[in-house]
């Protein structure tokens, strides 16, 4: 039986002000998480590209486009 590590990104504080707070889901090009903005306390998505993905222009691209779109 196989034993999960920790997120890493949990606990983080993102630029300075996003608190990822919690894992959501798993998508195609990255994670999304839920933060909290630290200021505000206001919750927010934040899609963090999969690591094998950021030397890859044409996925890298892609997640540009997608977060423009959002």
């Amino acid at each position: 039986m196989s034993e999960e590590r920790p997120d890493p990104i949990l606990g983080y504080l993102l630029d300075g002000q996003y608190l990822i707070e919690r894992f959501v889901c798993d998508e195609t090009l990255g994670r999304v998480y839920e933060a909290k903005l630290e200021k505000s306390g206001e919750k927010v998505l934040v899609k963090v590209l999969h690591t094998q993905l950021v030397d890859q222009p044409e996925a890298f691209a892609r997640w540009g486009r997608e977060m423009l779109a959002t």
